[in-house]
């Protein structure tokens, strides 16, 4: 019996060492290992492109940053006015008052009011002033101003109106001023707050924000 079991596994262990050098013998079995390495590297060549497609979304977004700055850009686009774009007051724009004042002597103060909707600019050189019992028109006095006065809606400019010089005698008695803003601008006929006045000679200042400034000619 023991010569019999000897006989078996002896003939098993032949077998097993036939088997293992026919594998180690046949080609066909590294061959059929290959492709399955060569699977698992292609099945990492679709990651990278997902990782190449992900890198793709996020480069759209200096895209989106730059269209937002331009819209930025546009917003901040539109500026206010600024004053050089206000434009030159008109007649009717403006209330006209002519007073007498007792301080300079023989003066009359001439105030003109924005009565309008909008800003509006004074122009620089003195009124035009008339006188419908006179020739002519009232003289330059002063210095002219060299900048135009900006008014806002209910703001005022000022012009002093000598009547006379303090050694003059006699005159024209006048009710109403003739008031234009400008030579080619038709006058404005403004009647004198109180009593008659007496004309001659007259003189007139150029516009002034305030009317101590005007009156200090």
């Amino acid at each position: 019996m023991s010569t019999t079991i000897r006989r078996a596994a002896t003939a098993l262990t032949s077998f097993s060492l036939s088997m293992l050098a026919l594998t180690a013998c046949d080609p066909g079995s590294a061959d059929a290992a290959a492709p399955e390495k060569t699977t698992t590297v292609g099945a990492s060549a679709p990651k990278q492109s997902d990782s190449a497609s992900t890198g793709g979304t996020a480069s759209a977004t200096p895209t989106r940053s730059s269209t937002s700055e331009g819209s930025g850009e546009g917003s901040t686009g539109g500026q206010a006015p600024s004053e050089g774009d206000v434009p030159t007051c008109r007649s009717h724009q403006l209330k006209l008052t002519v007073t007498p004042v007792s301080r300079p002597v023989n003066h009359a103060l001439i105030t003109a009011t924005n009565a309008s909707h909008s800003a509006c600019r004074i122009p620089r050189n003195q009124p035009v002033v008339t006188f419908d019992e006179l020739d002519g028109q009232a003289d330059l006095m002063g210095k002219a101003t060299s900048s135009e006065t900006a008014l806002e809606v209910g703001k005022s400019a000022y012009a002093a109106l000598m009547l006379s010089r303090a050694d003059q005698e006699g005159g024209k008695t006048v009710q109403n001023v003739n008031i234009a803003l400008t030579a080619d601008a038709q006058p404005t006929a403004v009647q004198i707050a109180g009593n008659p006045l007496v004309i001659n000679d007259p003189q007139v200042s150029t516009w002034y924000a305030t009317s101590a400034e005007a009156l200090l000619y």
